[in-house]
């Protein structure tokens, strides 16, 4: 049976569960903008955390983290790949905060 060319791209994941993933990871970009904004003293700062938060999230989400979660648990491709985007973004959150509660 061939195989969409999504299914090629996003290793045989469900493009329902893929689409969930990057709609929760765009959500939590959002969340992260305005925790940043509010809590930080400069808007600078937190401009400057929350394009770290993007660039890092973007570089790590989806394959990078996937192929790492299917290295240390084992799973199909297919079910690393959604967890890659979540925890590829979650990550990048986490470094671009850190970086706007040092700066500011």
């Amino acid at each position: 049976m061939p195989t969409s060319d999504f299914e090629e791209q996003h290793y045989g994941a469900d493009p329902l569960v893929v689409s969930m993933a990057v709609g929760m990871s765009w959500i939590n970009y959002g969340i992260a903008a305005l925790v940043m904004v509010n809590s930080v003293s400069s808007n600078y700062h937190a401009a400057a955390g929350f394009t770290v938060a993007v660039c890092i999230g973007l570089a790590l989400s989806g394959r990078p983290v996937a192929a790492l979660i299917r290295r240390i648990t084992g799973l199909a491709q297919g079910a690393c790949y959604p967890l890659g985007i979540l925890l590829g973004n979650a990550l990048g959150v986490a470094a671009g905060a850190c970086l706007a509660s040092y700066l500011g």
